[in-house]
């Protein structure tokens, strides 16, 4: 094998795992399109472009990582087209022909890809009032730890409003101690990396 598809090797790793959020099957597909490229070429003489253009073929039978990057939610040709586009600094025209695309929907993909990046993400917030009132003592570190849980597995900030100090430490990230007859603040101490 010439220097030509070795040189790209490192860019094709590094464009696969972008475009997958994964390591070992994003190097799977690379290992499959050198091998596909080497039984067209044995020399290793294939250009850049069409190194890209086997890896995105490639690419579309790999499962994206589901790590909730906002990468990763783009629809592949979205993403695919911005990373070739920013990350492989192809210009428009190379991208199209890598992705069997007209110019024109190439810039359309890569300025969706851009518009949905951009967008500011929805804040998810989960507001509990008392949620120990009517649980059972025995019960209630339980509940503490299927509501952290809970807030957790749906990457979501928590209020809690509770007279329950156990429960709210148990569950929360940081908390605040207010006075239950004035609402005023309590003098603080500085606890997991902010107030109470």
């Amino acid at each position: 094998m010439d220097d030509g598809l070795r040189d790209w090797i490192p860019f094709l790793r590094r464009f696969a795992r972008a475009a997958t959020g994964e390591i070992a099957s994003s190097d799977d597909a690379v290992h499959r399109c050198v091998e596909r490229l080497l039984a067209e070429d044995p020399s290793g003489g294939s250009s850049r472009e069409h190194a890209f253009h086997e890896l995105a073929q490639e690419l579309s039978e790999v499962p994206v990582a589901t790590s909730g990057s906002r990468l990763a939610l783009l629809p592949l040709r979205q993403r695919l087209a911005l990373l070739l586009s920013r990350l492989e600094e192809m210009p428009i025209d190379q991208v199209a022909r890598t992705l069997d695309l007209s110019q024109r929907r190439a810039a359309i993909l890569i300025e969706a890809a851009l518009t949905a990046l951009r967008a500011p993400e929805a804040a998810k917030v989960l507001i509990i009032e008392h949620p120990t009132a009517e649980v059972d003592e025995a019960e209630r570190s339980a509940l503490a730890r299927d509501f952290a849980a809970a807030i957790q597995g749906r990457n979501a900030a928590a209020l809690i409003l509770t007279l329950d100090v156990a429960f709210a430490e148990e569950v929360a990230h940081r908390s605040l101690l207010l006075q239950p007859a004035t609402g005023a603040l309590i003098p603080w101490k500085v606890k997991r990396g902010w107030f109470r």
